[in-house]
């Protein structure tokens, strides 16, 4: 289980502050990923060149990821998880 980490030990870190420094670290990067995907899209639109970036495969992969990030966020969420417990457990 994740109580008995290798990171956890190597660092010296008990699982219940663990959890705590994995929940931040989660928040910024769908923080930082969110960001990152909204300035590249805004300035295609201000560019006006949308529809001939969401061609290229890289963008598209980004934009999937992106996507992905934010359902692993939403579904990480106090009142989602407890409303859908049996989709969790």
């Amino acid at each position: 289980t994740m109580r008995n980490s290798i990171l956890t030990y190597a660092f010296g870190i008990p699982f219940e502050r663990a959890i705590i420094f994995h929940r931040w670290l989660g928040r910024m990067t769908v923080f930082a990923g969110v960001a990152h995907g909204l300035s590249f899209f805004l300035t295609w639109v201000e560019a006006d060149i949308v529809s001939d970036q969401l061609v290229v495969s890289k963008n598209v992969q980004g934009l999937i990821a992106g996507i992905f990030l934010v359902i692993i966020f939403l579904t990480s969420l106090q009142f989602v998880r407890r409303r859908f417990y049996n989709m969790f457990h």
